[in-house]
């Protein structure tokens, strides 16, 4: 089990206040991605978002 802890600051002397709706850590320690032959369905979906972000930075 592993437990992530978020933690949010805003550099602001006026007191802030709100929710986080959603976010993701992806974490992963292999050489090339493993998630680059699975099929992206979705456009929107985190995973085809993802592989577009690592496709434009393998690019560079």
């Amino acid at each position: 089990m592993v437990c992530v802890a978020l933690q949010i600051s805003f550099n602001s002397q006026t007191p802030q206040s709100g929710f986080i709706k959603e976010w993701t850590l992806m974490l992963h320690g292999t050489r090339d991605p493993p998630y680059s032959g699975l099929p992206v369905s979705d456009p929107h979906s985190k995973l085809a978002i993802v592989k577009k972000a690592h496709e434009e930075r393998s690019k560079l």
